[in-house]
């Protein structure tokens, strides 16, 4: 019962370094912009769809730093960007279909947004203050599942009569090993990591009773609650600080049951049907240029296929929706839209998953949104990130590194990368098991010092530079905590209270330097080349925006 991810957008932040030398504007500004580049803006959309994955899928807290950090990244592509379309790079056909790609993305986010996310029912304050008490119990739960009513039925008549217990009829039923083995144990659940209507029964079922059956967007459900553990009551203030959090739990979670309603309704229209004989002779080769690395993108996104039985294949359809053909050519093509390990595991779904987006971003094009700011922004921004990315190639393999250029390069990054191995002081904090110090974890984010007491504090110096919560502690800012890892057998968390760094002068750190550089090229190449031409740029960030 995973969450449904409707679409995989991943925005490549291409590394290197730029500072924010601009000053804030006070003239009026737009309230939807957070930055504008020689009069044109960058969009407060823009910069969410950047910053949502960093805070996402990173290591990073919001902070104002983490913002201006993301900010900068794109204010570097959009210029990059504009020096590329001076230089006419936009031109190559390259371009134009990685554009494409782009264009389509957005027309079917944008499909998504007005059928399913604009739609979800918001939770009232009520569903609120019960998300907020069931957060704080979390549930030893176990289930027994069936596709059919009648069936869920005859396993709850076999418990009630004392012919089978709850455990060996999961044993007999569950298809999945591990479910099977276990008893169909769920392990320990919080509030928001079920279906709504599974969760909704189990905050209302006695411990070691076994509910009646319940139907889930899965099918149905046998229930049964054999431990909890309650945290002490909260305050009125922790609620509020916690609401947020709360309503973006309920809302996400009826996102991703609506997502699938209105997406298995759109996609009724469509029959899709596989040439069994080709898609034999196309997976299997797929899966084992997967397995050997040998297909992937290349730093252009390009697909490579060397020397493989696919090429002859090109023009063969592999499927057609209604009665239209897609061939093996145009499937290949669309397998850098395609998750690797979806692939791996079932190609059809991959590939019917490449036909729902298509079809989705024609419903788009049909209505119009090719016009919708939203959408220009999306598709700008995707394209500033290539031709950022063509321009700085131009010069990677040209450009030399003087020791004027190793200085600027040492000045930006002295602080961050170039110091003797830090001495931190830490604190720690012991739990018996991983769920309860992540529940302390993610308290301690809206709840100051709901960590507890610490078991210890320590100085850490060079010499510990391998011990697990040093490497933790180094990643994290002063007074954030983070974790649990497992060390000596018990689940620690770790906070950060003090960080002392010992700095390196350019010369005791130039042969790191120079290494450096030449390890990230592109990284390198690209600071320099912003560093030149940034100042040609009225660049004005509206931090208010932020």
């Amino acid at each position: 019962m995973r969450r449904l991810l409707f679409l995989t957008i991943t925005l490549l932040f291409i590394g290197g370094i730029l500072s924010c030398s601009s000053e804030e504007s006070t003239a009026a500004n737009d309230p939807e912009l957070v930055a504008s580049i020689n009069g044109e803006g960058i969009s407060k959309t823009s910069f969410e769809r950047a910053y949502l994955p960093v805070l996402l899928y990173g290591d990073k807290f919001d902070s104002p730093e983490s913002r201006l950090e993301v900010l900068n990244l794109l204010i570097g592509a959009r210029i990059l960007a504009t020096e590329a379309r001076a230089a006419e790079l936009d031109s190559s056909e390259y371009v134009k279909k990685e554009t494409g790609r782009a264009t389509r993305t957005a027309l079917a986010r944008k499909i998504y947004h007005e059928r399913v996310k604009y739609q979800v029912d918001k939770p009232d304050e009520d569903e609120l203050i019960q998300g907020f008490a069931r957060s704080r119990t979390s549930l030893f739960v176990r289930h027994l599942y069936a596709q059919t009513r009648a069936e869920i039925e005859s396993y709850a008549a076999l418990i009630e009569s004392g012919a089978e217990s709850f455990y060996t009829i999961a044993q007999q039923t569950f298809t999945d090993s591990l479910l099977a083995a276990s008893g169909g144990a769920l392990g320990w659940i919080t509030f928001g990591d079920l279906d709504e209507t599974i969760e909704d029964t189990l905050y209302n079922l006695e411990p070691g009773r076994v509910s009646s059956p319940v139907k889930s967007q899965y099918g149905w459900h046998l229930l049964l609650i054999e431990d909890h553990q309650t945290d002490v009551a909260l305050s009125e203030d922790e609620y509020l600080k916690n609401r947020d959090i709360i309503y973006q739990k309920i809302f996400e979670r009826r996102e991703e049951l609506l997502a699938k309603q209105v997406l298995n309704e759109f996609m009724s229209q469509f029959e899709i049907e596989f040439n069994r004989e080709v898609a034999k002779q196309v997976w299997p080769e797929v899966i084992a240029l997967l397995n050997a690395g040998e297909l992937e993108q290349v730093n252009r996104g390009e697909l490579e296929v060397m020397d493989s039985p696919l090429d002859d294949l090109q023009s063969s359809t592999l499927l057609t929706v209604n009665d239209e053909d897609w061939t093996v050519g145009a499937i290949l093509d669309r397998l850098p839209e395609m998750d690797p390990a979806q692939i791996m595991a079932n190609p059809y779904i991959a590939a019917s998953h490449v036909i729902r987006d298509e079809m989705l971003a024609r419903e788009g094009q049909k209505k119009g949104y090719l016009t919708d700011q939203e959408v220009a922004d999306e598709i700008r921004d995707a394209q500033d990130q290539l031709l950022a990315a063509l321009y700085v190639e131009q010069f990677v393999d040209t450009m030399s590194f003087n020791e004027q250029r190793q200085r600027e390069y040492f000045q930006v990054r002295k602080n961050k990368v170039y110091h003797g191995p830090d001495s931190l002081q830490i604190e720690t904090y012991v739990f018996s098991d991983s769920v309860t110090a992540s529940k302390a974890l993610y308290r301690s984010r809206t709840a100051e010092d709901f960590l507890g007491v610490p078991e210890n504090r320590i100085w850490f110096g060079s010499n510990d530079v391998e011990d697990p919560r040093y490497k933790l502690a180094r990643k994290i800012t002063v007074g954030t905590a983070a974790g649990p890892i497992e060390f000596q057998g018990e689940w620690t968390l770790v906070r950060l209270i003090e960080r002392k760094r010992i700095k390196l002068t350019f010369e005791a750190a130039r042969s790191r330097v120079a290494k450096d550089m030449e390890n990230d090229r592109f990284g390198a190449v690209k600071y320099l080349l912003l560093k030149d031409i940034k100042p040609e740029y009225d660049i004005q960030i509206f931090n208010e925006n932020l």
